[in-house]
């Protein structure tokens, strides 16, 4: 499948990128198109990458909030310095289970379906985290698995979802920008978490 804006035609038996549509909308209309003056539009690939872009700053987020928060939540809760560490690590028991499936995911009920679910849960999880932590430790932990298993299908989504929009010489340009999102999320949230 190509991202809107290019053409497709079957050779072989596969899909090959044949031209641009946007460019012969041009050629065919000439100087009528051009005599309508318009607001140029966002192309879609250009909103598709700033949205992947926002999720994965979305995810890495999520992700440091809990680095900052556990110092609060230890010192309420009475937690000692290895429980904090089994709290902090047990986001990865989901994260490498789901993180080898979710590529197949993607490719099966497609990138955005995955990748929005996958971002509502995790998001969901965050939201829940001081809850569960005041319920039990087990409570906690189920929280943070849970957690681990939404943001584990955010890379290898990424990765089946950006090819399917963007040709070839675009791909790393679209891959960078969308991990300049997730690692900005990093930035923002070291920065905002200790003032919220």
């Amino acid at each position: 499948m190509v991202g809107d804006g290019w053409r497709a035609r079957r050779r072989g038996g596969r899909e090959v990128v044949a031209e641009c549509s946007a460019s012969l909308e041009g050629v065919r209309h000439g100087a009528a198109a051009a005599a309508v003056p318009s607001v140029p539009a966002l192309p879609e690939r250009a909103k598709v990458v700033a949205l992947v872009a926002a999720v994965m700053l979305l995810c890495n987020a999520d992700r440091v909030v809990m680095s900052v928060a556990v110092v609060p939540l230890a010192a309420q809760h009475g937690w000692s310095s290895s429980f904090v560490g089994i709290v902090q690590s047990s986001f990865l028991w989901g994260y490498v289970f789901s993180s080898m499936v979710g590529g197949a995911l993607a490719d099966r009920y497609g990138g955005k379906k995955v990748m929005a679910g996958a971002a509502a849960l995790w998001s969901l999880a965050t939201f829940l985290t001081p809850w569960a932590a005041s319920q039990s430790a087990t409570m906690l932990l189920a929280v943070r698995v849970l957690f681990g298993v939404a943001e584990g299908v955010a890379f290898p989504t990424m990765s089946t979802f950006l090819p399917k929009w963007f040709p070839t010489h675009e791909r790393a340009t679209a891959v960078g920008l969308s991990m300049g999102g997730f690692h900005l999320g990093n930035v923002k949230v070291t920065l905002l978490t200790a003032v919220l």
